[in-house]
């Protein structure tokens, strides 16, 4: 993401490891943190946690796509937190 432009998040697509390691691990819920300039960064949403869809039957082929709703709006970077 050049310079400071700003973007708008409204979707998010994961998948498990395809590499055999650890196949029971998933990422049920993620949380996501923005910032506008680079520096300080700030909670989407007060740190609300969004269920991604994926569970241990989940195949490692499979991408799974969840909204962010509301979608992260005029940010510059995002850092996303599994759980």
């Amino acid at each position: 993401m050049p310079n400071l432009e700003t973007y708008t998040f409204t979707d998010m697509t994961l998948q498990k490891r395809g590499d055999g390691v650890k196949p029971e691990r998933i990422i049920s819920k993620v949380r996501f943190q923005y910032s506008k300039d680079g520096s300080n960064w700030e909670w989407h949403d007060g740190g609300k946690y969004y269920a991604t869809g994926q569970t241990a039957e989940t195949s490692t082929d499979e991408k799974m796509k969840f909204a962010i709703d509301p979608p992260i709006t005029g940010a510059n970077k995002v850092r996303v937190w599994t759980d």
